[in-house]
């Protein structure tokens, strides 16, 4: 993708919304790279300016600090291409934050509720939440999660939860993720079928 990256704006007239996307595209895909970040920083002031670069330096920021609160409402405003870009950091996201949660909500005695818990990691339902929770060895009973610092476990990634991937996202903006893919794999031809 750098490469292609580095394609991109060496170009005499170069594409700049193309360049953006990609900007944006390898930022997300490499959260937390000193690379990718340094790569922003040091492209031209038209591509670091744009809405959809600066949505991706936030989601890279929050995911540096481990805010995963911020982090998901940051990631549910993603473009279709950005959500795929990002997706293999979300088990890892889900992760940090049941951690943090059962240092924050330890208790034997106060649950709790996984429908409040499941918009904020962004699952689809209270089973896949329940799910998540008991990879960690923590407590569900009665749509409660009992967090317990001493009961936490550390999850593998390996088949993370499926979180909900796409909303309502618009046909337009897919269409043309799908022509900048194509633009790039076969190297000229844009339409796209």
């Amino acid at each position: 993708m750098k490469a292609s990256l580095l394609h991109f704006s060496s170009l005499e007239v170069p594409l700049l919304a193309e360049l953006q996307e990609l900007e944006s595209l390898y930022l997300l895909f490499n959260l937390g790279s000193l690379d990718a970040l340094m790569h922003v920083y040091e492209s031209s002031a038209d591509v670091r300016s744009c809405a959809r670069v600066q949505l991706a330096l936030a989601v890279n920021e929050t995911y540096l600090a481990g805010n995963y609160v911020r982090f998901f409402r940051l990631v549910k405003k993603l473009h279709f291409l950005d959500l795929c870009a990002v997706h293999r950091h979300i088990p890892q996201m889900h992760n940090l934050a049941l951690n943090r949660m059962s240092v924050a909500y330890n208790s034997k005695i106060h649950g709790y509720p996984m429908e409040h818990l499941r918009p904020l990691l962004m699952l689809d339902s209270t089973d896949k939440v329940a799910e998540l929770c008991m990879r960690h060895n923590l407590l569900v009973k009665e749509g409660q999660i009992y967090f317990l610092k001493a009961a936490w476990k550390e999850s593998g990634l390996a088949n993370p939860v499926k979180w909900i991937f796409c909303q309502e996202k618009d046909r337009k903006t897919a269409q043309t993720s799908m022509q900048l893919v194509q633009l790039l794999l076969i190297g000229g031809s844009t339409a796209v079928s």
